[in-house]
């Protein structure tokens, strides 16, 4: 089976990334934890909340962008051997080519041999997981908690994910062995909303509190290229009202779903108000809302299409 080569590529932030220096000195603080979950529904930035801190970390990491086809363990641990092999070229050789043979051994035979030999890398190594949500297998599942059981000490799992994997999770946040950033952690504050409108965007909003801004940036949300394993950003369209006295934005997005159902989400994931979206533009009434950043989804008749997009009331 060939590697495709670009699932081991650490995407590139991009110029219009938001530092966030307060989530990166979470990742930091982290470093002795065997795992580090970020862990939140499409579009808070996990993937590059963990691109931009490998970038700037200046430590080996090896990275890996998980797709349904990771579902069969045997796929999974070729594709974590050759993203290892992006910062030792040796290790797991001989790992490789008898995950390729026509019986193939044990996972567990596998990894015991796999973590030895990173035993004894010199340096400190970071893997990523990326979209481990992805995958949907209880062998799977298996083999990375017996993978992470035995972490030697010098190397550090990191995984995204829109919801938390079948691991022993509560074992290791009682051990002290789990760094957990969750959607309350990744949403942006009004400071990090305003700056990244200034530097996307060009506008010159300021985040002092003392006036109103209701705007809606829709569509922003990372996806996979089909077979390119590559990421684009897109952004449809900007509504800003800065009268202090509005208690109403226009909501635009030509491709939503019509008719549909429009969910506003505070920070805890609660449904603050729910309304049908007859058409677009879709005038949306925030009188009596408390100021703070919110979720929109989007959703057809059906249910389904879910799209995430944000909203900030300040």
């Amino acid at each position: 089976m060939p590697i495709l080569a670009t699932k081991l590529h650490v995407p590139s932030p991009g110029s219009r990334v938001v530092l966030r220096p307060r989530l990166i000195e979470r990742l930091n603080e982290g470093r002795e934890s065997r795992l580090t979950l970020i862990s939140a529904p499409a579009g808070f930035g996990k993937t590059t909340l963990a691109a931009g801190w490998i970038a700037g970390s200046g430590r080996p990491a090896a990275w890996l962008s998980l797709d349904e086809g990771e579902s069969d363990v045997t796929r999974f641990l070729l594709y974590l051997i050759a993203a290892l092999q992006t910062v030792d070229a040796k290790i797991g050789k001989d790992l490789s080519a008898a995950l390729r043979a026509p019986q193939p051994p044990s996972a567990e035979s596998i990894l015991t041999s796999l973590l030895n030999e990173i035993a004894e890398m010199g340096d400190e190594v970071v893997l990523v997981l990326d979209d481990y949500h992805l995958v949907d297998a209880a062998a799977v599942d298996r083999a990375l908690a017996f993978l992470l059981d035995r972490l030697p000490p010098r190397m550090r799992l990191v995984i995204t994910t829109r919801e938390d994997p079948d691991l022993p999770l509560a074992r290791m946040r009682a051990r002290g062995q789990l760094t957990e950033l969750r959607a309350a952690d990744l949403r942006f504050t009004a400071s990090e909303a305003v700056e990244f409108l200034n530097a996307g965007m060009g506008l010159a909003l300021s985040a002092d509190g003392n006036t109103l801004y209701c705007l809606a940036i829709l569509d922003i949300y990372t996806i996979d290229a089909i077979g390119q394993g590559t990421r684009e950003a897109h952004t449809s369209s900007l509504m800003l009202s800065p009268n202090p006295s509005s208690t109403a934005c226009w909501i635009d997005r030509p491709n939503g779903p019509t008719p549909g159902t429009l969910s506003l989400l505070d920070a805890q994931g609660r449904i603050v108000r729910r309304e049908r979206i007859a058409a677009y533009p879709h005038r949306f009434e925030h009188a009596g809302i408390p100021p703070g950043i919110y979720m929109i989804q989007v959703t057809n008749e059906d249910g389904e299409g879910t799209l995430t997009d944000r909203l900030l009331i300040q």
